[in-house]
C-alpha cells in the first residue's frame, strides 16, 4: 500500500510549537501586565493615602491657627498684666525704700520730733524731710544723731539745712539724703 503522507501530523507539530511559544509569550505578557496593574493600583492607593494625610495635616494646621488666634487676646492680656506687675513691683520697691527710711528716722528722732514734710524723688532716690520740734535742744540731739557714724555709714552724706524758728515758737530743720540700693538692707 502506498505510504500515506500525513500532512496533518507535521502541521500539528508546528502548531504545538507555535502554541507553546505563544503560551510563553502570553504568560510573560500577562505577568508583565499584572505587575503593571499592581504597580498602578499601589501608586494610586499611595496617592490617595498621601492626599488624605496632607488634607488631615492641613486641617490640623488650620485648627491650630484658629486656636492660636482665639488665644491671642489672652496672650496679650497676660503680657499687659505682666508689664503692669513689673511696674507695680518697682513702685512698691520705691515706696518700701521711702517708708523704711521714714520709719528708721522716726525711731532715731524719737517722739518729740515731727516729720512734717516728705519729698521723695524715686528716679534719683533722694529723700528730703522737714522736721519740726518745739525745742531747739531736741533738734540739736537730732543733729548729733544724724552726724553719728552708724547713721552716716547707713545713709552716707546727709545734708542738714534751714534751721528756722517758726511763728509758734517751734523749730524747723530740713535734711536731704540719697538712698543707695544697699542703704535699707543693712
Amino acid at each position: 500500500m502506498p505510504k500515506e503522507i500525513n500532512f496533518i501530523q507535521g502541521r500539528r507539530k508546528k502548531l504545538t510549537k507555535d502554541q507553546k511559544n505563544d503560551f510563553k509569550i502570553f504568560k510573560i505578557a500577562s505577568t508583565t501586565f499584572a505587575i503593571l496593574i499592581a504597580t498602578f493600583l499601589i501608586t494610586l492607593g499611595l496617592d490617595f493615602f498621601l492626599k488624605f494625610q496632607v488634607k488631615n495635616a492641613q486641617e490640623k494646621q488650620i485648627d491650630m491657627e484658629k486656636q492660636v488666634l482665639a488665644k491671642e487676646s489672652v496672650e496679650q492680656s497676660i503680657v499687659i498684666a505682666t508689664e503692669k506687675l513689673k511696674i507695680l513691683s518697682e513702685l512698691f520697691e520705691q515706696r518700701y525704700d521711702k517708708q523704711a527710711s521714714i520709719n528708721y528716722f522716726s525711731n532715731v528722732f524719737g517722739p518729740e520730733v515731727l516729720i512734717k514734710d516728705i519729698n521723695y524723688e524715686a528716679n534719683e532716690r533722694i529723700l528730703s524731710l522737714r522736721l519740726q520740734s518745739q525745742s531747739i535742744f531736741v533738734l540739736e540731739e537730732v543733729f548729733l544723731k544724724l552726724s553719728d557714724p552708724e547713721v552716716e555709714a547707713q545713709f552716707g552724706n546727709i545734708n542738714k539745712s534751714e534751721l528756722i524758728r517758726n511763728d509758734k515758737g517751734g523749730y524747723n530743720m530740713a535734711i536731704t539724703l540719697s538712698l543707695s540700693e544697699t542703704d535699707l538692707q543693712k
